[in-house]
């Protein structure tokens, strides 16, 4: 990381995603001390390749309840852990996987994030990013706990933390237990078997993207397929001011080569959209809607 002087510090790292699009410099002496032993200790200790997946129940950005099983229906799972919105570090690795997200999806994979932040903020980050994928909140870092990536933030850390306007944990995070993930991703195949696992300590170092397509790639599905071609979505969908307005989205999106069938009400607000990922892509959808003048608040693959 590039050394600048010490009083530019991390100041752009206190306040919401919006102010997180640069990457500050750190003095090597502060990166020792935000980097806390607690995190390479427990780096050992995580579930690694060829270990069975934890299981869990969390709610997304939008409240819904959700599981790894069922998740695990539609085909193999990304997991990717990271600590907050507050961290850029954090900011521009959930960028660079919405960058992926095609060509994860085409291989027949969900990316699913995780965090330990309050329900408020992980909607704020998700909202900020606009991401094409899920984000679970993880209050108390149970999911994290669950594969061994969870490490305690000392006092002194925490207190660092706040001083310098980095965050306040007690107040971003779903509760005040001062734990924090391990920057962590986890490939998760249809038999819960955990297929590659990247655990890094050094909250600097992300996923190597190549590499999950890499081992994504010589998956098989439940199905024999190497990829799912049909992807079947839940869209929410902003301005339909009437039942008309969903009948004219429904009608016109049919007739778009690679949707097989739409189902969207105005009391719904959205729907699900099923669709031929070898002729259309998600990003795909969303501009089909978009084009007709709504917004698309959200496009996520169905469990």
């Amino acid at each position: 990381m590039r050394i600048l002087p010490f009083l530019i510090l991390l100041t752009s790292l206190s306040a919401s995603p919006s102010d997180q699009n640069s990457i500050p410099a750190v003095s090597k002496n502060l990166q020792s001390k935000l980097m806390p032993s607690s995190a390479k200790i427990a780096s050992k200790n995580s579930l690694k390749a060829g270990a069975r997946a934890f299981h869990f129940r969390a709610r997304n950005h939008l409240g819904q309840e959700t599981s790894l099983s069922e998740l695990l229906q539609s085909g193999p799972v990304v997991l990717s852990f990271y600590r907050g919105g507050w961290c850029p570090f954090c900011n521009r690795e959930l960028k660079e996987l919405k960058e992926f997200n095609n060509r994860i999806q085409a291989l027949g994979a969900t990316i699913i994030g995780i965090a330990p932040e309050a329900a408020n903020k992980l909607r704020d980050t998700h909202e900020h990013h606009n991401l094409p994928f899920a984000l679970l909140v993880d209050p108390g870092n149970q999911i994290a706990k669950g594969y061994g990536v969870a490490f305690q933030v000392n006092k002194g850390t925490a207190k660092l933390y706040k001083d310098k306007k980095i965050v306040d944990l007690s107040r971003w995070n779903a509760n005040s237990d001062m734990v924090l993930p391990i920057p962590a991703t986890f490939l998760i195949d249809q038999t819960s078997l955990i297929r590659y696992a990247f655990v890094e300590p050094d909250y600097k170092k992300r996923v190597p993207k190549e590499k999950l397509l890499e081992v994504l790639s010589t998956l098989k599905t439940k199905a024999g397929s190497v990829s799912s071609s049909k992807g079947l979505y839940h869209v929410r969908v902003k301005g339909m001011t009437c039942d008309g307005c969903a009948e004219g989205i429904q009608k016109i999106l049919k007739k778009v080569e690679g949707i097989k069938s739409v189902d969207i009400t105005y009391e719904g607000a959205g729907g699900k959209v099923a669709a031929d990922l070898s002729k259309i892509s998600q990003q795909g959808i969303k501009e089909a809607i978009e084009d007709m003048g709504y917004e698309v608040l959200s496009i996520l693959a169905a469990p």
